[in-house]
């Protein structure tokens, strides 16, 4: 079964020929659409233009209420913590009223 075409609406955004500045353009939306964000995101600085960490970077200019979600915080294909104060699955609010 394609969940694809069970969909109730699909919105396409124009104008990215670029990677990072679709996924940039994605984000802007998604921002522009919500009431409040529920991330997984590991915390690591950006890689690129749109990644998580940018689009983190603009709900909170637009003091928009978050819960991050901690993502994995070991070493790739080890269990070794990267911070052993960091819990993985843990949970920060922000900008909550």
């Amino acid at each position: 079964m394609c969940l694809f075409n069970k969909r109730e609406k699909l919105i396409q955004l124009h104008g990215s020929e670029k990677k990072d500045e679709a996924y940039l353009k994605m984000g802007t939306f998604l921002l522009d659409s919500i009431d409040y964000l529920i991330g997984l995101w590991n915390g690591k600085p950006t890689r690129g233009i749109g990644g998580t960490a940018q689009v983190s970077k603009l709900a909170r200019e637009r003091h928009l209420p978050t819960a991050w979600i901690r993502a994995h915080n070991a070493i790739p294909g080890e269990a070794i913590p990267l911070d052993w104060q960091l819990e993985p699955g843990s949970i920060e609010y922000e900008n909550w009223i």
